[in-house]
């Protein structure tokens, strides 16, 4: 049989047709809820993802940060705490003056004064000395005292731009490698338009307010290091240009380099607590005439709780160094520590041309305070310490003596009076002025707080609570 044959019979040959055959791929369904289970698994895992390297970015950015930029900045200062002599016992106040009268460096110094009086007094030579070593002092404290100059813009009668500047003499209390902290005691700074601070060394750099205390004057002025620069004058540039004097004779401005900032120094504060800080020997720095680099050498004549402002108690040192109403500056003992701010405006008015300052140590906390950049709160109460002795033979309890009140304050409002005794604000006992200041500065304005006194009833002290909301 012929083969062709057979291939066609069987359907295999070259004639058989396959269009009957038809392929069609067709696609599987989407299952849209698995699809969307999927998507929020992602979702959720990338989440979790984030949140987790956001954690570990903050855990980890500040030791990168040193790392990399190894810079620091000065965000505020803070002092220990000291205790008022008035709170000692008789016992303790005896042994703590023995401490400080065991002090090597004015024990010797003593001794060598009364040689040479025994020897029949002291000689040019010898008073030279003395002088000095005085001069020694005082220059030592050069590399942290500052100039800080307030300048105003204003116009006169015919129109014509003119600057006025203030100038006062402040102190370093923070260095760091981004910032400066300086302290100046200057009332009415704050309503100026631009600062200026001229450092040791010639260095000058703009500064801004951090804080200011309009009951005291005292200002804490943040200066850049960034901005500093030697040789170029701020005031001298905007001058040159208002007039459209080109060919005025403007210093040259320079950077700073690290050796030169270096040389910038932190003043060193002491204590003005003691009571043998009277009859000391201090040294007036800064500008105690009203003029640069002034110096005046003397001794503390009394220390007295002198000064009273609204929500704050100060000691007032005074000395036999004479001076001027515009003076400003610091007073210095023989180690070149701070243990005054010299503050004219708050002179008795029978000795103006007397050296008086603000006693360093009540200081402390409004300095903390004003270098965190702060608000002061206020509650308008004037009050004093009640000496040890007196509490203890007039029997009155241990507490803060309210001795006056502001008118339409938030004291007054809430029903404090005075001759109340303050011993509690908030959850704090109150022993003594310098720690209600301390605590007065930690409220917050618009949140209340409770104030406890003791009020006398003509028989016993009553225990009375209020509740005061700080402005």
């Amino acid at each position: 049989m012929d083969d062709r044959n057979t291939l066609d019979k069987t359907g295999t040959g070259s004639d058989f047709s396959s269009d009957f055959l038809q392929e069609e791929i067709k696609n599987r369904p989407v299952n849209r809820k698995r699809l969307v289970r999927r998507l929020m698994l992602v979702a959720f895992l990338a989440a979790v993802f984030g949140a987790v390297a956001c954690v570990i970015f903050l855990l980890l950015e500040p030791v990168i940060s040193r790392i990399v930029s190894p810079e620091t900045a000065v965000t505020g200062v803070t002092y220990p705490e000291e205790q008022p002599y008035e709170e000692l016992t008789p016992e303790e106040m005896v042994e703590n003056e023995q401490e400080q009268e065991a002090d090597k460096e004015q024990e010797l110094i003593r001794e060598e004064i009364q040689r040479y009086l025994s020897e029949g007094g002291i000689d040019g030579v010898t008073y030279e000395q003395i002088a000095g070593g005085l001069r020694e002092v005082a220059s030592g404290c050069s590399p942290w005292l500052a100039d800080v100059s307030g300048i105003t813009e204003d116009t006169d009668w015919f129109n014509a731009p003119y600057e006025n500047t203030g100038t006062s003499s402040g102190i370093v209390i923070a260095r760091g490698d981004e910032d400066i902290l300086v302290l100046v005691c200057a009332e009415g700074i704050d309503a100026a338009q631009r600062v200026q601070v001229k450092f040791y060394g010639e260095l000058i750099g703009a500064g801004e307010m951090l804080g200011y205390d309009p009951a005291t004057g005292m200002a804490v002025i943040r200066v850049p290091v960034s901005g500093l620069h030697k040789g170029g004058d701020e005031t001298a540039d905007n001058t040159a240009d208002e007039t459209g004097d080109s060919d005025a004779e403007v210093p040259e401005q320079t950077a700073v380099t690290p050796e030169q900032l270096e040389r910038i120094q932190t003043a060193q504060l002491g204590s003005s607590t003691s009571m043998m800080l009277t009859g000391k020997s201090v040294v007036a720095v800064g500008r105690p005439t009203g003029d640069e680099g002034s110096v005046g050498y003397g001794f503390v004549s009394s220390v007295s709780q002198g000064i009273s402002v609204a929500d704050a108690q100060y000691r007032q040192i005074t000395t036999d160094i004479y001076g001027s109403t515009r003076a400003s500056g610091v007073l210095v003992n023989l180690r070149g520590e701070v243990v005054g701010i010299i503050d004219p405006a708050h002179s008795r008015e029978d000795m103006r041309d007397v050296l008086c300052g603000i006693g360093i140590s009540e200081l402390k906390v409004l300095i903390e305070h004003l270098s965190a950049g702060k608000e002061k709160p206020y509650l308008g109460i004037y009050f004093t310490d009640v000496p040890y002795l007196v509490r203890k033979e007039q029997g009155i309890p241990e507490g803060v003596y309210i001795s006056g009140v502001a008118e339409d304050s938030p004291a007054m409002n809430a029903g404090i009076q005075k001759g109340d005794l303050l011993v509690r604000l908030g959850s704090q006992d109150i022993p003594n002025s310098v720690s209600l200041s301390r605590n007065i500065l930690e409220a917050e304005q618009g949140i209340p707080v409770q104030v406890v006194v003791k009020r006398w009833s003509g028989t016993e002290y009553a225990e009375i609570a209020f509740s005061v909301v700080p402005e």
